[in-house]
C-alpha cells in the first residue's frame, strides 16, 4: 500500500465513510477507490486529489505526506 493510498485509507475511515460512499461522492467506480487504498492506483489528476481532500474534510498536505 502507497504511503497516499494508506492516508486516504485513514483519512476515509476517519470520515465514517465507506468505500462505495466516497466512490459516489466522488463519481468513480468503487474499484478505483480500493485501487487508490491498495495503492495499485492513483489519483489521475490534481482536481481529483482536489475533490478527495474536499470530500474527506481533510488536508492536502496530510495526503500527500508533508505533515502527519
Amino acid at each position: 500500500m502507497s504511503d497516499l493510498g494508506q492516508r486516504i485509507k485513514e483519512a476515509r475511515q476517519e470520515a465514517k465513510m465507506s468505500r462505495i460512499e466516497l466512490a459516489n461522492i466522488l463519481r468513480v467506480a468503487e474499484r478505483t477507490v480500493r485501487g487508490w487504498e491498495e495503492g495499485t492506483r492513483e489519483p489521475s489528476n490534481i482536481e481529483m486529489l482536489k475533490q478527495i481532500v474536499i470530500a474527506l474534510k481533510c488536508d492536502a498536505n496530510y495526503l500527500l505526506g508533508l505533515t502527519s
